[in-house]
C-alpha cells in the first residue's frame, strides 16, 4: 500500500533566500589621463574605467585634490577687456600737437586688455591705470607724434577700501567709460567632439553677472562720463599725522589751461574674488538639482522664467582662492556630501565623462594645472550565505 505523500504544503524542505554582499570598488581620475588629442580642455573629458562594474547600487565623489589659484579673470570668462573713449581738454602751447590729434580722433575707441590671473583691489588698479596711459600713448605714436609728445600720464584709478569702490581719474582729460559695449573674444574653448553645447564656453554678455571686467570692478552695463573738478579729490581716511597730502587721490593738472580734473565713481562694490563653488557633471548619473540663475521674470504670468534644471550635477565642490596650491576635500569630513542611489542597480558602467563648470554655464579654466578626484563604487553582487561560527578569545579585544 503506497503512503500518502502531501505534494501541496507550504514549506520547503530549504529555505529560498536571496541575499547579495556590498563591495565597495575606488577608482581614481587625473586630469592628465585623457586623450589630449581628442579632449583638449581638462574642463571636458571622458575616461575608460580600468575594468568594467556592473550592478552599482551608489555612486559618491570620495576624494578631490584640485588646484585652488583659480584665475578670476580670463580670457576664457570673457572679463578681461574695457573700453574708453577720450574728451580731450585744452593744453598749453607746449602740447597743442597732442590735443589736437585726441581732438581730431576723439571719436576713436580705445580697449585695453589685462593680464589674465587673480588680482588685489590695487593690484588690478595699477594693471587698468597703466594699460589706459599706455593704450593712448600708442595710439599718439602711431598717429606720428614725438616720444616726448606722445607721452600720456594723466590717467589714475584708485580703490577705496573703506566704501570698497573703484575710482576712474584723470587729471587734464575728460573721458566715457564705455561699459555698454560687448567686447569681442576669439579664444574660447572649442573642442572635437559632436555635441559642441557641452564642450564649449557660453558668452557671458546676456547675463546681469559676471558680464564681463566692468561688471567686477562695480559697474552697470551703461556708459559713464567724467565728473568734472577744479579743487583735489580728497579722501579723508588716508590722511597721515596732520598732514593731507597722503589723502589727495586727485588734482587737476595746474600746468595746463583752465586745469580741471575729471572722475568716475563705480555705483557698487568691486568683486574680485571670483566663484566660490564649482560643479562637477557626469553624464547619465547627475543626481543633484539646480536653479537657473538670472531670471528677471519670475512674477509674470506669462512668459515666466523661473527655471530649474533635476539632475544638473553630481557634485558641488568648494573653491577656496585664499590656500596654498592644491587643496584636498574628502566625504568623510563633509566637504562633499552628494550621493547618487539607485534603486534599480546600474546594469554596468565602461565609461564616464566629466564636465567642470560653474553655476552660470561657464567652464572652468583650470590653465592645464592637473588635479585628480577619487569615485566610489558600490555594487551588489549574489552570495551563497555562509553562516560562520566564531569564538573569540576574552583577552582579544575586537
Amino acid at each position: 500500500m503506497m503512503n500518502n505523500l502531501n505534494l501541496n504544503r507550504q514549506n520547503d524542505l530549504i529555505t529560498r533566500r536571496q541575499t547579495y554582499v556590498l563591495n565597495r570598488k575606488l577608482i581614481t581620475f587625473h586630469s592628465n589621463d585623457r586623450d589630449i588629442k581628442k579632449w583638449p580642455h581638462a574642463n571636458h573629458f571622458e575616461l575608460e574605467l580600468p575594468e568594467t562594474l556592473s550592478n552599482i547600487q551608489s555612486l559618491r565623489v570620495a576624494q578631490t585634490c584640485f588646484p585652488m589659484k583659480f584665475y578670476t579673470f580670463s580670457n576664457e570668462y570673457q572679463n578681461t577687456k574695457l573700453s574708453f573713449k577720450m574728451i580731450p581738454q585744452l593744453r598749453n602751447d607746449a602740447d597743442a600737437t597732442t590735443y589736437d590729434t585726441l581732438k581730431q580722433y576723439r571719436n576713436n575707441i580705445y580697449t585695453i586688455e589685462i593680464q589674465e590671473g587673480t588680482y588685489t583691489p590695487d593690484q588690478i588698479c595699477r594693471e587698468i591705470e597703466s594699460k589706459m596711459n599706455r593704450e593712448v600713448y600708442d595710439f599718439l605714436i602711431a598717429k606720428g607724434l614725438k616720444e616726448v609728445e606722445a607721452k600720456y600720464n594723466y590717467f589714475t584709478v584708485t580703490f577705496d577700501s573703506v566704501a570698497q569702490k573703484i575710482f576712474f581719474g584723470n587729471t587734464l582729460d575728460n573721458f566715457s567709460l564705455l561699459f555698454d559695449k560687448k567686447e569681442t573674444y576669439t579664444s574660447l574653448s572649442k573642442c572635437n567632439q559632436p555635441n559642441i553645447a557641452e564642450c564649449q564656453q557660453k558668452t557671458v554678455w546676456n547675463q546681469y553677472a559676471n558680464w564681463g571686467l566692468p561688471y567686477y570692478l562695480g559697474f552697470k552695463k551703461s556708459k559713464y562720463t567724467g565728473c568734472e573738478i577744479e579743487k583735489p579729490f580728497i579722501f579723508d581716511y588716508r590722511v597721515a599725522g596732520t598732514g593731507t597730502g597722503e589723502s589727495i587721490w586727485l588734482s587737476p593738472d595746474i600746468n595746463h589751461n583752465s586745469p580741471k580734473a575729471f572722475y568716475v565713481e563705480a555705483p557698487k562694490v568691486a568683486c574680485l574674488n571670483g566663484d566660490t563653488v564649482m560643479y562637477m557633471m557626469v553624464d547619465k548619473f547627475n543626481s543633484m538639482g539646480e536653479i537657473v540663475p538670472y531670471s528677471e521674470s519670475t512674477t509674470n504670468m506669462y512668459n515666466n522664467d523661473y527655471n530649474g534644471t533635476v539632475n544638473a550635477a553630481f557634485e558641488k565642490i568648494p573653491i577656496n582662492t585664499m590656500v596654498d596650491e592644491h587643496k584636498t576635500f574628502n566625504s568623510k569630513d563633509d566637504d562633499l556630501e552628494n550621493i547618487s542611489h539607485y534603486d534599480v542597480p546600474i546594469e554596468t558602467i565602461r565609461k564616464l565623462k566629466f564636465t567642470f563648470r560653474f553655476h552660470d554655464g561657464r567652464l572652468v579654466d583650470f590653465q592645464d594645472c592637473d588635479f585628480n578626484f577619487t569615485i566610489s563604487f558600490t555594487c551588489i553582487h549574489d552570495e551563497i550565505p555562509r553562516e560562520y561560527e566564531m569564538r573569540i578569545p576574552a583577552s582579544y579585544s575586537v
